[in-house]
């Protein structure tokens, strides 16, 4: 370093003089490295949040996809099993009305065979009363003529012809009469196959309705596939572009830390040449007491005010290292919530698929089992609905099994007052499309028929019916669900009347007069029992739905306590800044007062610096390689 070099440094200020040894020690080269890496982290960073952003947004389409498809499929599966239906019970109607029009019209033919024979017989009946009349009016005219024998000789024949006369009259006006009642069957028919012709011509117009309809939906199908393919398409193309966004990331991250390692050793060497500076800084300060006396002759205005300056910037760095400290804090604080809610979110979206898996499931087996249908039944208070027939009776809990497994899904019929309120809940369902159940109306039930006595003999506990309690206006009803049905403790009891009763053990098998045999391990209890309505919640649908309330509860509670980090961190930076800016003011302050014999002092001070630099060039040179 030249003497002009030496000048100038010293008639610079601290700043553009500190940059100059940090450029001669190799520390600037050093420090733009790191800041570097650390872009380039923040880079990798950021990119890694935006992919985790589009892994979750695809995750999301998948599952959605997922469950359009099932939807998609579900409903074709069900639109063709409905068209086989539909074509199904028009061509059984088509036939059914072609043999009722079959047989009318062989009864319209038989009708007209018998008015055609009927009018055959009136007109012979009409000839022959005719002929009577004219023969009667004969034997009158001979009678006026005849004497009183012949008189009454043809008195008496008159009296006969007159008999079977009106003998033949009564005959004509049966016949008469059978004729109208034919001939108003025969209108009667015409008109029966005039309807059945409209009902074949509404038939093959609603055939058509349908055709096209079948047609329109079959395009429209069709257009939802293509969407469907186009959005895997488009699924496959981004999850190709994330895994090499993910590739890219993996190397980047190799890259940072290859350059940490590299960096720190330098850091080390860093670290020592820092220490070596504050010793340096130290002897300064020991040459600037000596110069002391130096500034005392300059005035004391001058000296007190560059105190105050130096004051100033020493209570400002004390609190950017405050500040900076408290600013790390909070930043590790925010990353560490950040950390806690992506945790949770994932296990919330986890808890929430299973929990909506578990429900489907539970749906699933309601609307097997009826229970929706009854729920919407019941819920709607229809007057007139009892209940269902498990909450109509009560059981003994060591009978309870046997009886719900003899009596199986009638558990969850309905019973009703009347078939007028069964059919209003049947249009019920019909309109808020809840599925099906069985009603039992009290006033077309059978009445239950009286069991015979129980024979000792047979081994049986009783009759399913007598260990039921139960409302006698009920009693139809329970008839019907168990019949003649016999409990037995045990299976080897049972086995020697198979056939013969419809029995049930107390372990729960079940042997039809048929002679099927139903049993095996313990069933699952999840169904409907006896005083129950519907089947009860599982725990694990508890515990899952428990979990999610208690993440929704966490989830909250750290957003809020993100957001007062961030606006924590946010008043630290603009706290750290004000101090930055404070330090530089004082410290330009500082460098702006004018003094010559602060002048002399920094020459000699630079004179210094440059002998202990010379003092250690072999140092500065290893540094300036490493580096």
């Amino acid at each position: 370093m030249l003497q002009g070099d030496v000048t100038s440094i010293i008639s610079m200020n601290s700043r553009d003089r500190r940059e100059i040894i940090d450029e001669l020690a190799g520390v600037g080269e050093f420090d733009r490295k790191i800041n570097q890496a650390k872009d380039k982290l923040d880079d990798v960073k950021d990119q890694e949040d935006r992919f985790r952003i589009v892994e979750q947004e695809l995750v999301t389409n998948q599952e959605k996809l997922k469950s359009d498809r099932v939807k998609a499929e579900k409903y074709q599966m069900l639109r063709k099993e409905l068209e086989s239906l539909i074509a199904s019970e028009v061509v059984l109607q088509h036939r059914q009305f072609l043999q009722q029009q079959a047989t009318k019209e062989t009864e319209l033919s038989n009708g007209k065979t018998t008015a055609s024979n009927l009018r055959e017989q009136i007109a012979a009946l009409n000839e022959a009363i005719a002929s009577a009349t004219i023969e009667l009016e004969t034997l009158n005219a001979k009678v006026r003529t005849l004497g009183e024998e012949e008189y009454l000789a043809v008195s008496t024949d008159i009296a006969n012809k007159s008999a079977e006369l009106r003998a033949m009259q009564r005959q004509q006006q049966e016949l008469t009469n059978s004729y109208q009642t034919n001939q108003n069957n025969i209108v009667a028919t015409q008109a029966e196959i005039d309807e059945y012709l409209k009902q074949l011509e509404q038939l093959g117009g609603q055939k058509q309705v349908q055709e096209q309809e079948i047609g329109s939906l079959s395009l429209e199908r069709d257009k939802q596939a293509a969407v469907v393919d186009r959005y895997r398409r488009e699924l496959q193309s981004i999850a190709s572009s994330a895994n090499d966004w993910m590739k890219q990331q993996a190397h980047l991250y190799q890259a940072i830390e290859t350059l940490q390692k590299t960096l720190d050793p330098q850091r080390q060497e860093h670290t020592r040449l820092t220490e070596s500076l504050r010793q340096w800084s130290l002897q300064l300060t020991t040459q600037e007491a000596g110069m002391a006396e130096l500034q005392d002759l300059q005035g004391q205005s001058l000296e007190a005010e560059l105190n105050q300056y130096q004051s100033t910037a020493s209570q400002a760095q004390t609190t950017i290292q405050s500040v900076a400290a408290s600013l790390s804090e909070a930043q590790t604080e925010l990353q560490t919530t950040r950390q806690t809610i992506d945790r949770l979110t994932e296990e919330q979206r986890v808890k929430g698929r299973q929990l909506d898996k578990l429900e489907a499931q539970v749906q699933a087996t309601s609307e097997a089992q009826g229970t929706r249908a009854t729920q919407i039944v019941m819920e709607a208070k229809i007057h007139g609905v009892y209940g269902l027939v498990a909450q109509l009776g009560t059981v003994e809990p060591k009978y309870q099994l046997a009886l719900e497994i003899a009596a199986g899904n009638r558990l969850a019929q309905v019973v009703v007052e009347s078939d007028e309120v069964a059919a209003k809940a049947i249009n019920l369902l019909k309109q808020e499309r809840g599925g099906r159940a069985t009603f039992l109306p009290l006033n077309k039930l059978k009445p239950a028929r009286d069991l015979f006595g129980l024979d000792p003999k047979l081994g049986a506990i009783a009759y399913a019916l007598d260990l039921i309690e139960f409302d006698s206006r009920y009693e139809d009803v329970f008839a019907y669900i168990f019949g003649n049905t016999l409990v037995f403790d045990r299976l080897e009891k049972a086995r020697l009347h198979i056939g013969k009763y419809r029995m049930v053990t107390l372990e729960g098998d079940l042997l039809e007069t048929t002679g099927a045999m139903t049993g095996g391990s313990a069933p699952q209890r999840g169904g409907i029992h006896f005083g129950t309505v519907a089947p009860t919640e599982s725990n694990e649908i508890a515990q899952l739905r428990d979990r999610l309330v208690e993440i929704d509860g966490l989830l909250v509670h750290l957003h809020k306590q993100f957001s007062q980090t961030q606006a924590t961190i946010n008043t630290y930076s603009e706290q750290l800044q004000n101090a930055r800016t404070s330090q530089r003011e004082a410290q330009l302050q500082c460098d702006r007062s004018p003094s010559r014999s602060i002048a002399r002092l920094r020459i000699a001070i630079a004179c210094k610096i440059k002998c202990t630099r010379t003092a250690h060039p072999s140092k500065l040179r290893r540094h300036r390689s490493s580096v």
